[in-house]
């Protein structure tokens, strides 16, 4: 099948995006910049980041020749235009900053297909990894659903599930989600293609906590949650960066394992001591090591220079 690819840049995207070229032809990619996106900080994002062009959705679609769209909110009138001259047979997307309209995903053929990294209907919505690990969900899972008006509501084509075990790092979360998503896709269209598909709705079908994104200074942790929960959190998730307010640039600190017993202070203050440093809870210690990071340096000085230039 002709399929037109909706991203990010990043390996979420890729991934799924060299599964599918493997067995389908490639019409078109189009690329779905974040939502305070401009071509300055672009540019700006670039040059930080450069070593990376191997992820980017612009090196990919030269790489395999085909058509490249830059997809911003409220800039791209055109893009239902750019679709109906590619003629695609089918849409896939893994990852977006906005919701796709119908005037686009109506076109092909059979419609368009999404990726979402939940086990639908729960957690619909832009982060769900993130509120997974919040709740200490058991388990996540990949999701392939076509894509209706609504969020993340479109029929279920395929889902599989995996383990999210305690203290368990994002990173290997969502490589395996990856890894896994992108083959239910393949299989997805493969069926798709065959005439074989078979989906379940799920439209009706209540979502028990909507995946928002955090609100801007939003305390997020209740120091009076067991140890466990409170570790396991700042394992899976960047909300760390806010629990350390002072920090170097390129400074991140890792949490590493925590300790009952003995504690001292109110909950949440940072300590050092001989046996390193670690944040007070009131049946431990969540000890916790400094890394310092190229990736992250770059990223604090691109943050850094949105704010200079305003």
């Amino acid at each position: 099948m002709r399929v037109l690819f909706i991203g990010q840049s990043g390996s979420f995207s890729t991934y799924p995006l060299r599964k599918i070229a493997a067995e389908h032809e490639i019409a078109g990619i189009v690329e779905s910049v974040p939502q305070k996106y401009t071509p300055m900080k672009a540019k700006l994002l670039k040059f930080l980041t450069r070593g990376t062009a191997k992820q980017a959705l612009i090196s990919m679609s030269r790489q395999m020749s085909v058509p490249y769209f830059l997809l911003q909110r409220g800039k791209n009138n055109n893009l239902p235009s750019f679709v109906q001259g590619l003629k695609p047979d089918i849409i896939c997307v893994v990852s977006m900053s906005q919701l796709l309209p119908k005037e686009v995903f109506s076109i092909p053929k059979y419609g368009t297909i999404n990726f979402h990294p939940a086990l639908l209907p729960k957690y619909r919505g832009p982060k769900p990894i993130f509120w997974q690990y919040y709740f200490m969900e058991p388990e996540s899972g990949a999701t392939i659903h076509y894509i209706d008006e609504g969020e993340d509501t479109g029929d279920i084509i395929k889902q599989k599930s995996i383990p999210i075990f305690l203290g368990m790092k994002s990173g290997e979360l969502v490589n395996e989600i990856t890894i896994i998503g992108a083959a239910l896709m393949a299989e997805a269209l493969d069926e798709i293609s065959k005439g074989t598909v078979q989906s379940v709705p799920q439209k009706h079908l209540p979502c028990p906590f909507r995946a928002r994104r955090e609100k801007k200074g939003e305390e997020l942790i209740d120091w009076n949650w067991p140890i466990e929960r409170i570790w396991h959190f700042l394992r899976g998730t960047a909300y760390q960066d806010k629990v350390f307010k002072y920090k170097l640039p390129g400074l991140f600190w890792l949490t590493t394992e925590f300790k009952k017993g003995e504690t001292d202070g109110t909950a949440g203050n940072f300590r050092w001591s001989w046996h390193g440093c670690y944040l007070t809870h009131r049946e431990g210690k969540l000890f916790v090591t400094p890394k310092w990071s190229l990736k992250d340096f770059a990223r604090a000085l691109y943050h850094l220079a949105l704010k200079i230039t305003g």
